[in-house]
C-alpha cells in the first residue's frame, strides 16, 4: 500500500499522477489532498472517481493542525464519497513542536465516521498513554507503522488487547522500517496466531 502526501496546495495533480501509475500487480496506492487547495471537494470527488480507496493525510508534512475546519472538512467529504483517510497522528521524528496531530485534535478528528479512519503508529506516535485511555475500543482503525523501535512491548500489546487485532492494520513505514523488523515484533508481543492473522 502506497501512502503519498501532498505537502503543498496544488502538489495533488503530480502526486495523484503518480498514485495512479504506482497501482497494479499488487500494489494499492492511495491518493492526497491538501487542506488548503482550491475546492478540495472536487479533488476528493476525481480521486473517487479515479478508484482510488482512500487518502493520506499529514498534519505536520501539511503544516496545517488537524483540528483545522479545513482539515476536519477534507475528512468528512473523503468519508461521505466512501474514501478511507489514513492520517498520521502523534509526534513525528523529523520535525519540531507543535505537533500538528496531538490527542485533543485526533479527538475532534475521531468526531468523523470512525469505521473510515485510520490513526497511524498505533493510534498516535508517542502518545499511547492518551490512545490507550481515550482510543481503544473506539472503531476507527490503527496501523503498526515504524513504533517497534519506539513503544514497549507491554504497551504495544495492551494497545492491541484494549482495541482488538481486528482494528489494528499491518504498516511499516518503509523504508523508515524494515516490513521484516515490523512482523518479527509483531510476533513478539505474545499475540495468538489468529490475532497475527487478523
Amino acid at each position: 500500500v502506497v501512502l503519498p502526501i501532498a505537502t503543498k496546495p496544488g502538489q495533488h495533480v503530480t502526486i495523484n499522477r503518480y498514485a495512479e501509475e504506482a497501482r497494479g500487480d499488487g500494489v494499492v496506492s492511495f491518493a492526497s489532498v491538501h487542506p488548503y487547495d482550491e475546492a478540495p471537494d472536487e479533488i476528493l470527488k476525481d480521486i473517487a472517481r479515479r478508484g482510488f480507496i482512500g487518502i493520506k493525510l499529514h498534519p505536520d508534512y501539511q503544516n496545517v493542525f488537524a483540528d483545522d475546519p479545513r482539515f476536519i472538512s477534507v475528512v468528512k467529504k473523503a468519508q461521505e464519497l466512501g474514501l478511507y483517510a489514513v492520517i498520521h497522528s502523534g509526534e513525528d521524528l523529523g520535525m519540531r513542536p507543535p505537533f500538528h496531530c496531538t490527542a485533543a485534535q485526533l479527538k475532534l478528528v475521531s468526531h468523523t465516521d470512525e469505521t473510515l479512519l485510520i490513526a497511524a503508529h498505533m493510534g498516535g506516535f508517542n502518545i499511547w498513554d492518551d490512545i490507550l485511555n481515550v482510543f481503544t475500543g473506539t472503531r476507527m482503525y490503527f496501523d503498526t507503522a515504524v513504533v517497534s523501535r519506539y513503544i514497549d512491548r507491554e504497551t504495544y500489546r495492551r494497545i492491541i488487547d484494549r482495541h482488538g487485532a481486528d482494528k489494528i492494520l499491518f504498516g511499516s513505514d518503509a523504508p523508515w522500517e524494515d516490513p521484516r523488523d515490523t512482523y518479527a515484533f509483531l510476533t513478539d508481543a505474545g499475540l495468538s496466531s489468529e490475532e497475527i492473522e487478523l
